[in-house]
């Protein structure tokens, strides 16, 4: 049954998981710290994003303001944007790769009132442009060190790390978890969920509204062409979620059916992260499956003879088995068995 119904809001997807398809100690994500992969459960999660929402309504953060972050995929990245939707503020998610120009342009024109940052050099550059945005409230750097960034000079917004803001937040929640509560439940699916900016190769960038129907409605589609994803499927995420199509291909099916996420590094150490965390399910662009599968048929048939065959062999196992599954169907168990060893 797809979870996803006509009256579906983001927040709702979140919600939705824990009441009805996982406990809240279940793995929620994943992300690799200093060669460990970290797991995140649902409840570490809520408890983040709650402190998070604690915070945004305690310095007057109001239902349909702009909150911007500029971050690359990450677990922050999913409890900024989940706070912000279940008090029914507005995702403005910029592209790390943006000139100072670029920026500070979007900023303006959403009229965001804060803005998540995610590293050392993208700071650096929102601290050269700070004092244009005459809306920004406060800044919000992922690490912790950044007043050796900062010297002598004076900003307009506060700047905060994330992780005292959400310090903050955890000793203000008791006076604003009613508050989240209703605030999540008095959405409505009308509401504009994120500004996504078009890439201005063509003229001025201009903020697309999209609402939670729209971005419902595009998991609910989703789910209905790939029937076969399930609670106990994991994603890899490493295209940007500034974009919509990660935004839903992933990270919104992930929130609807309970599937895990895993984070992967970068672009480069994408292989080495799909080796590791083996996932059922990654969402890509045409050019890189090109490339993924001309290196693979390569490497797999560089050493020739039997090892040529098996490689093959494999690969015929695993097509039927992929066919005869995304049909909606159950493989015999011969194939099932052929698969698995397929997969060794």
């Amino acid at each position: 049954m797809n979870p996803v119904t006509e009256y579906s809001t983001v927040p709702s997807f979140l919600q939705n998981v824990i009441q009805h398809i996982h406990p809240e100690n279940a793995v929620f994500m994943t992300y690799k710290v200093d060669e460990i992969w970290q797991e995140i459960t649902y409840k570490q999660a809520l408890e983040k994003i709650n402190a998070i929402s604690a915070y945004f309504l305690d310095i007057g953060i109001k239902k349909n303001d702009r909150l911007a972050l500029i971050v690359d995929n990450g677990p922050d990245y999913v409890y900024y944007d989940q706070a912000l939707q279940q008090i029914g503020a507005v995702n403005t998610s910029i592209y790390p790769t943006l000139s100072e120009t670029e920026i500070e342009y979007i900023l303006n024109d959403s009229g965001a009132r804060t803005l998540l940052i995610g590293s050392p050099f993208l700071f650096k550059k929102i601290l050269k442009i700070a004092n244009s945005c005459t809306d920004l409230i406060r800044i919000i750097p992922v690490f912790d060190d950044y007043e050796k960034y900062i010297a002598k000079a004076k900003f307009n917004a506060g700047i905060i790390a994330f992780s005292a803001l959400i310090a903050e937040g955890k000793q203000v929640l008791n006076t604003f978890q009613s508050t989240i509560n209703s605030s999540r439940e008095s959405i409505l699916t009308s509401d504009v969920s994120t500004l996504i900016y078009t890439s201005g190769t063509t003229g001025t960038p201009k903020g697309v509204m999209l609402t939670h129907y729209n971005l419902a409605q595009n998991v609910r589609a989703s789910l209905e062409q790939i029937t076969v994803i399930t609670k106990d499927d994991v994603f890899l995420s490493f295209l940007p979620l500034s974009h919509v199509f990660e935004r839903t291909a992933t990270y919104h099916v992930c929130l609807a059916t309970g599937a895990k996420i895993a984070f992967a590094q970068s672009l480069e150490l994408l292989a080495k992260n799909m080796a590791e965390i083996k996932p059922t399910v990654v969402s890509c662009v045409p050019r890189l499956l090109e490339r993924i599968h001309d290196r693979t048929m390569k490497n797999g048939q560089a050493s020739g003879g039997i090892k040529t065959k098996l490689f093959l062999w494999s690969l015929e196992k695993g097509r039927k088995f992929r066919l005869i599954k995304e049909a909606g169907k159950n493989p015999n168990v011969i194939l099932s068995a052929e698969n698995k060893l397929a997969d060794k």
